[in-house]
């Protein structure tokens, strides 16, 4: 089969969507389809040999980034015009209607399956104004033009039943995806007890709740005075600036913070195998009720310890104190607590993060869904 997956991500470190992309194209170009990533934001320095790309970079001028997505979309579709074939297929990774109308033309023309999917409610990325919301109405009078639509959870997919002219038979689940082949062969020094934690995510909004984490990790120190807090991710942001920086220095604990930056998606699963706990306290908002975090996949696959709030569907994967550690979003002391408790028992959390990492092996390897999301391709093209 031959895919060409729309994007605009950046490109191999774009964040968590980015991740999710590239372990799907690796386990399709492993299986033998070929794989073509178009995208405006690709950084042509880190090809990989894996898939085709065809870019073209935007600059920061507005007037230079509308010329720039006009002759992406005008170069792609030409491309795929071109290339179109009965072994064609097109997957729109955007959210933009009106991008995608000519994306939709041309696969009507050549008569070539086009699929979408989304991780994430769509409404939440819709601006104020007045050609954010046209755009976002044709997206959604025109998501019933795609032959199927790939969805990581059972809310989103309800949600998307709303839309109109939308039938579930068009509608199929893609869990979360992780390519476990990058926490092989990763150095690690063994541990035998809780002496770092580890948060590896977004430093510039508040959809995590870091702060939540600081709190919670204030507590800790009062009973474990010798552990450290290892955040990863961009600090050079307004929210880092604003929120969390000025918290760390009110609680007073900036010498138990160890604070990274940003670091290379090749450089995480270290940082994550020489960790003793790896901590997401994600708050129970909108946005996570109805996704799923991908960093939870990359979290289980190291088979470190994983302490979670319970949030959207984490819980049909994951029961606590078995695969990994459950608590309450937005609880200060629901965290606090599982920290120590993890702590008087870590030889019991060490087989609690192997237990996680057989559930990310199961049910969030890229290989495994990615072999579900080519079967229901298969099928629609017999």
């Amino acid at each position: 089969m031959n895919y060409s997956f729309i994007s605009f991500e950046m490109y191999p470190n774009g964040g968590a969507a980015a991740n999710r992309h590239m372990a799907l194209f690796k386990s399709l170009a492993n299986d033998g389809n070929q794989v073509d990533l178009y995208s405006c934001k690709y950084r042509t320095d880190h090809k990989s040999a894996l898939y085709n790309v065809k870019s073209v970079l935007g600059g920061n001028n507005i007037i230079f980034k509308l010329l720039s997505l006009m002759i992406f979309i005008l170069n792609t579709c030409l491309s795929i015009f071109l290339k179109g074939n009965k072994n064609s297929v097109v997957v729109y990774l955007g959210t933009s209607g009106l991008v995608l109308l000519p994306f939709l033309l041309v696969c009507k023309l050549k008569k070539i399956a086009i699929y979408h999917e989304r991780t994430e409610l769509p409404s939440l990325m819709v601006g104020k104004s007045k050609v954010a919301k046209f755009d976002f109405y044709i997206y959604k009078k025109f998501l019933s033009s795609f032959d199927s639509i790939f969805l990581i959870t059972e809310k989103l997919k309800d949600e998307f039943l709303t839309y109109p002219s939308i039938v579930a038979s068009k509608l199929h689940i893609m869990n979360m995806m992780v390519d476990m082949a990058r926490f092989n062969n990763v150095d690690k020094m063994p541990s035998d007890e809780l002496k770092l934690i580890t948060f590896c995510g977004d430093l510039s909004s508040s959809k995590d709740d870091v702060d939540i984490l600081i709190m919670a990790f204030k507590k800790v120190l009062q009973i474990l005075p010798n552990i450290e807090l290892k955040l990863i991710g961009d600090q050079n942001t307004t929210y880092f600036m604003s929120v969390i920086e000025p918290l760390i220095q009110e609680l007073d604990i900036r010498e138990s913070i160890i604070i990274t930056g940003r670091i290379e998606a090749k450089k995480v699963p270290y940082h994550l195998l020489n960790s003793d706990l790896l901590v997401l306290s994600r708050s129970n908002s909108v946005q996570a009720q109805f996704g799923f975090p991908t960093k939870l996949g990359e979290y289980l696959a190291s088979s470190t310890p994983v302490l979670v709030t319970e949030t959207s569907e984490i819980a049909f994967f994951l029961k606590d104190e078995v695969n990994a550690y459950l608590a309450i979003a937005g609880d200060t002391a629901s965290f606090a607590n599982k920290i120590i408790k993890i702590s008087m028992n870590y030889e019991h959390a060490l087989d609690v993060g192997r237990k996680g990492k057989e559930v990310a092996n199961k049910y969030f390897c890229s290989d495994v869904v990615a072999h579900k999301f080519h079967s229901v391709v298969l099928k629609a093209a017999v």
